[in-house]
């Protein structure tokens, strides 16, 4: 596996940071949770598009997991 520069469709994607959890399934890559820059434990889940190239934030419907680093999926 070889590591290249992904050129992105827009500005659209999470913010940096640490401990966050990220799963592969099939051309879709998920993001949940982790910490920010100033340590502030998230708690928002984005999926990329292998495809297309394109970050996307999913809102959660009934009540979200708590915010959490350093977890398991």
């Amino acid at each position: 596996m070889r590591r290249r520069r992904i050129n992105l469709r827009d500005e659209t994607r999470p913010e940096p940071r640490t401990g966050a959890r990220m799963v592969l399934d099939g051309e879709e890559l998920f993001l949940f949770g982790g910490q920010d820059v100033n340590s502030v434990t998230l708690a928002d889940f984005w999926k990329f598009s292998l495809e297309q190239k394109a970050w996307t934030k999913i809102q959660a419907s009934g009540e979200a997991p708590s915010p959490c680093s350093g977890h398991t999926m």
